[in-house]
């Protein structure tokens, strides 16, 4: 590695004899490592699981550890607040504790770019007016084209009223859920307890993924309990949907499903076409 050499002006009719750093290629004014390094350490900051290794694979101060990495962190937050909204977006909400004054739980919504992978934005809250507030200043709404959220409702009013071309898409992890409390709710009804982890592990997984003794002894606790075996089958024509090869495969069966749904008995499958409950039938 070189360093920049102190000289002093010497030439011309009046030489001022101040001196002055040669400018070399690579390395910033004022800088004793080379860009090169200083972006390798950046890189191993983002990488590396603590800085500690980082101090030791580079032999560097934490000084300069801090200093290259909340540079790094400047210039993506510089990138991220001249970014437009992405073609396809992801919107889901966290917990992170309870707010003492109003006794309830605070959340914090999360914005993913899917095309890069990457979270895009954070906004504290979940309402429709909340996420207005928060990202009106992003440039590009038209550039939206799909985005995926869990089917609430504040959600799906936000992604219609804010972004005009953009088409909604129900994340699938939280329709593989839909039947999930119920299915519980059926077995804490039958068992009384929650000491039988093992049956709850069973309700819960897909029914591809079980061994053939598993799906033996769980079909055998099924069938004394009518309605958690339908819930069950439910649940497993949910799994089964997604596996479905084609979109006009998947659409014939996405119609079979809905019309199946609006002749049950059961009240927990009769919910899901509800639109003002998790709008299954408007996906």
């Amino acid at each position: 590695m070189q360093f920049p050499m102190l000289k002093s002006c010497n030439s011309g009719a009046s030489p001022c004899r101040k001196p002055f750093t040669e400018p070399i290629l690579g390395v910033l004014p004022r800088r004793r490592t080379t860009q090169r390094f200083r972006l390798a350490v950046m890189e191993a900051c983002a990488k590396y699981t603590d800085l500690s290794r980082v101090k030791k694979e580079f032999k560097v101060s934490y000084d300069f550890i801090y200093s290259a990495h909340y540079e790094r962190l400047k210039l993506d937050l510089r990138e991220k607040q001249n970014a437009p909204w992405p073609s396809a977006i992801g919107l889901d909400e966290h917990s992170y504790g309870k707010n003492k004054e109003l006794r309830r739980a605070q959340f914090v919504t999360t914005i993913v770019n899917h095309k890069k992978g990457k979270m895009f934005e954070a906004v504290i809250g979940k309402t429709q007016a909340e996420l207005e507030l928060a990202t009106g200043h992003i440039p590009g709404r038209e550039n939206v084209l799909w985005a995926t959220i869990d089917m609430c409702d504040p959600y799906r009013n936000f992604i219609q009223s804010f972004f005009p071309n953009a088409k909604i898409v129900a994340d699938k992890f939280h329709v593989l859920r839909l039947l999930t409390p119920a299915l519980l709710r059926k077995r804490k009804e039958i068992t009384g307890t929650r000491a039988d982890l093992r049956a709850k592990k069973l309700l819960l997984m897909s029914g591809e993924n079980l061994t053939y003794s598993e799906r033996l002894a769980l079909d055998r606790f099924l069938k004394k309990y009518p309605d958690m075996h339908e819930l069950y089958g439910w649940k497993e024509r949910l799994h089964f949907f997604y596996r479905i090869l084609g979109y006009g495969c998947a659409y014939e069966a996405y119609k079979r499903l809905v019309d199946d749904m609006s002749v049950s008995f059961l009240p927990e499958i009769r919910t899901l076409l509800k639109p003002n409950k998790c709008h299954f039938g408007g996906i």
